[in-house]
């Protein structure tokens, strides 16, 4: 994938990315790799070993994960949002379910990719830990609304 494809301002304005400075964020688009999926795929499954995230591009997916018995449907994201990125940060397994709920084109980018930045980076990790902490708070708002 050249870098040159990637819209840089879909980057720029990602909550992740936006917390790097430009040669760190071009350093860490020279290691993506462009990836489409279709309707119905499943992109990342709950419980897997999380060795990667996207950067949503083009498309939607739906995050869910298990409820009580049913599944809980947490969000859609669309252009420009990151996914898969908890476990980068938390290093535990996958905690939702992400589904295409349309063509996606997104950019896959290896967990060490991340973490050597995220050591560099105090903003970057403040900004990721932002994400994940925010996730986790909305997760356990609607898993609890869902019992209800």
């Amino acid at each position: 994938m050249a870098v040159d494809e990637i819209d840089e301002g879909l980057v720029a304005e990602s909550q992740l990315f936006e917390a790097l400075g430009a040669e760190k964020r071009q350093r860490l688009l020279q290691t993506g790799r462009r990836v489409t999926f279709e309707e119905g795929d499943v992109i990342l499954c709950e419980g897997d070993e999380g060795k990667s995230f996207y950067l949503l591009e083009e498309g939607e997916v739906e995050i869910s994960t298990k409820g009580e018995g049913d599944r809980v449907r947490l969000a859609s994201l669309t252009s420009g949002t990151v996914f898969g990125e908890v476990p980068v940060f938390s290093k535990q397994p996958r905690t939702a379910t992400v589904t295409a709920t349309s063509s996606v084109k997104a950019i896959r980018f290896e967990n060490e990719e991340l973490e050597g930045l995220l050591e560099e980076d105090e903003n970057l990790r403040e900004a990721l830990q932002t994400i994940v902490l925010d996730r986790a708070r909305d997760t356990i708002e609607k898993i609890f609304a869902a019992g209800d």
